[in-house]
């Protein structure tokens, strides 16, 4: 046992429970009343990025050509918008501009073609592109000339726009029982495609090709001045409250995963700090909201501070030996928050500062329960970007391994589909595991859901297994699909229509190896349609 377990171990026979929250009871005047010293001898993760480099610039452009002339229009944006951000000089950030104005150009976003061939015109380097460049603005002023506009609203649901958030069908209602804790149910029969939920995330990472604040896609994206790793939409993105704490730095870094698992721990320490006036507000709200009940329901908090309450209430489970998982990481976010000297001086004294590491482990236990990667339960989305994302009410929703509703993304907001008939009286269930889970066996899905979750789940699949159902892989509606998935851009509606008729004709067969793959099919076409917009 090293000097730091020793002397956690120590402070945790003073009191019964968990070390988190817990505080010295000691005859010394100056450490009674304190929270006990989680960090004892943590070490720090953090080491520095990468730094911008002209000759990776232009290789990601090169390279971005590349995916150009295949035609792979998204893999050549990637790479664009990275060679940017490792631009070092103007010559490398005109070059950028000019092949993103290009994508865009035949992606059919005009006005974001015509952002980039202006900033690209602002700089005076290598007049041989002026004319090339001359020639993209006429077509698009062109093309948007003859395109009619329309009314938009902050998305686009099932043929339905919704222009305010958040959205919660009428159809469904947040219960509460011993059993369950906080879990979700249908309130009226639900079909297929029904749109059950829309909210902004309350906080988000990501590694995707997006807004390090507000995760937009396809944007006229402006690099940080200093790091290779964010960029933002425009200025009033960055103007933002967390880049510094995170710009150069890597948290974690032998798994990139934890690295943004620790950005998202930190930007919600970050949000809980600026949403009180005081660090005194700060202590003295959670110190009372802990003792009143955690399985409070909490819907669609309007205020900063009703939205920080329900974060700090969503489910999680805390142990000694959690605590001591957190610590490294609660080390990293303590040490970024103390290194800004405004953070310091809100921080200024040592009671203080144990409270701030007590809400970083509490928060990390928080994100480690409710942080959905948006690939989680739809097979072939998103897999080469980890992101970490927190939504308030759709955190209430239970998991099952054959889920009848589904979490997708766009941008900062989560929608959560029914991708199966759902009764009335029926809970509402969505999949907190990640790929095809009918490779897994029953046992592995769980013991993957007993180490974060501390649950075990009793679906159809886990408890019985996959259902043995031969014939179904002749069935037409499973061939079709089947036979159009490598070519699905050009076949999305029929293949979501397949779908959902062989999943309204067959509700006892999704158990089945076909079932399971019309289920995950459906979920990934809603996704891709929600992405496309």
């Amino acid at each position: 046992m090293t000097e730091g377990q020793s002397r956690l171990k120590s402070q945790a026979e003073a009191f019964k429970g968990t070390m988190l929250w817990s505080k010295i009871k000691s005859e010394s005047i100056e450490e009674n009343g304190l929270y006990i010293d989680l960090l004892g001898n943590a070490n720090s993760w953090i080491c520095k990025g990468e730094k911008k480099r002209s000759t990776l610039s232009r290789k990601f452009i090169s390279d971005g050509n590349a995916k150009l002339i295949e035609n792979d229009l998204n893999g050549a944006l990637k790479l664009f918008n990275r060679g940017m951000r490792f631009a070092e000089d103007n010559e490398h950030v005109c070059l950028a501009n000019f092949w993103r104005s290009s994508c865009y150009r035949r992606l059919n976003l005009f006005e974001r073609s015509l952002e980039d061939i202006k900033r690209a015109k602002q700089i005076d380097w290598k007049k041989k592109l002026e004319r090339r460049l001359e020639r993209r603005r006429k077509f698009c002023n062109k093309k948007l000339n003859l395109k009619a506009t329309s009314r938009k609203g902050i998305i686009t649901v099932n043929g339905k726009t919704y222009k305010k958030l958040p959205f919660v069908s009428s159809a469904i209602k947040i219960e509460k029982n011993d059993e369950f804790g906080r879990f979700v149910t249908a309130t009226n029969d639900i079909h297929i495609g029904d749109t059950l939920l829309i909210e902004k995330s309350y906080v988000r990472v990501s590694t995707a090709d997006e807004c390090s604040k507000c995760a937009k896609t396809k944007m006229n994206f402006i690099p940080c001045d200093n790091c290779v790793d964010a960029m933002f939409c425009d200025k009033d993105c960055v103007d933002n409250d967390f880049h510094s704490f995170e710009c150069g730095k890597i948290f974690y870094k032998p798994n990139i995963d934890d690295s943004k698992v620790t950005s998202c721990i930190l930007r919600s320490i970050v949000v809980a700090i600026n949403t009180f006036t005081t660090v005194d507000d700060l202590i003295a709200f959670v110190e009372h909201i802990r003792l009143t009940d955690p399985n409070e329901i909490i819907v669609f908090a309007e205020s900063p501070i009703d939205k920080y309450k329900a974060f700090f209430k969503l489910s999680t489970y805390i142990t000694d030996k959690c605590i001591w998982d957190f610590r490294n990481q609660a080390k990293d976010i303590y040490d970024s928050i103390m290194s800004s000297t405004d953070y310091a001086a809100k921080f200024d004294t040592l009671a203080k500062q144990r409270f701030l590491v007590h809400l970083i482990c509490h928060h990390a236990a928080i994100v480690r329960s409710n942080g959905f990667p948006t690939n989680s339960g739809i097979p072939g989305v998103n897999d080469d970007d980890f992101d970490c994302t927190i939504a308030l009410e759709s955190s209430y929703f239970n998991h099952s391994c054959l889920p009848n509703a589904v979490k997708l993304y766009k941008d900062d907001i989560t929608v959560i589909r029914a991708i199966q008939p759902i009764k009335a009286g029926q809970q509402i269930f969505v999949d907190y595991l990640q790929g095809d889970l009918t490779k897994e066996t029953s046992r592995e899905r769980n013991e993957q859901l007993e180490f974060a979750y501390k649950f075990t789940c009793q679906c159809e699949l886990c408890v019985n297994g996959i259902q043995k159902a031969p014939t179904l892989r002749y069935h037409l509606d499973y061939v079709f699909v089947k036979s159009k998935m490598d070519r699905c851009d050009d076949y999305i509606i029929p293949i979501r229509k397949n779908c959902v008729t062989f999943l309204q004709n067959h509700p006892k067969n999704v158990s089945s190896q076909v079932g399971y793959y019309m289920l995950s099919t459906l979920a990934f076409i809603y996704q891709k349609e929600l992405s496309k917009q």
